[in-house]
């Protein structure tokens, strides 16, 4: 459990890491001018697996990610719950999940309460995701497989 962070919940950095099990909780909303990582993966063929991120805020005009990928290739993101419980929206173009990795799938998520849900500044395909609240579902350059809502 990670709970009460300023800035970034859990930042992992290499090859083949993996983040799993885990429960993120208030990130962010302290730090003058800085955005907020519920999770951070950077590198090739990472996984995020079954975590819960809860409350990912940036300040001063910068984003919150729940969950965010980059500097790689396929990587996976399974089985998140990625939310805000505050039930306005966290504003600043917060993100759910922001994949900046290439060959990424995204599946089987459930965001609730953000700006946007799964953001593709990468590639890679999403499947069987689930928003609620969400102004923006999913945007950039991502490839839907099969139903997501």
């Amino acid at each position: 459990m990670s709970d009460l962070n300023t800035r970034v919940g859990i930042h992992v950095d290499g090859k083949g890491n993996i983040v799993r099990n885990n429960l993120v909780t208030e990130t962010g909303g302290v730090v003058a001018n800085a955005a907020a990582f519920g999770i951070i993966a950077q590198g090739s063929g990472g996984s995020i697996l079954n975590n819960d991120v809860v409350d990912v805020v940036g300040t001063g005009g910068n984003p919150g990610r729940g969950i965010s990928v980059g500097n790689g290739t396929g990587c996976i993101v399974d089985n998140n719950r990625v939310k805000n419980t505050n039930a306005s929206l966290p504003g600043n173009r917060s993100t759910a999940i922001a994949v900046g990795t290439t060959n990424t799938l995204v599946d089987n998520n459930r965001l609730t309460n953000w700006d946007v849900g799964i953001n593709f500044g990468g590639s890679g395909k999403y499947h069987e995701n689930l928003t609620a609240n969400v102004t923006i579902p999913f945007s950039g350059g991502g490839i839907a497989v099969a139903p997501n809502n």
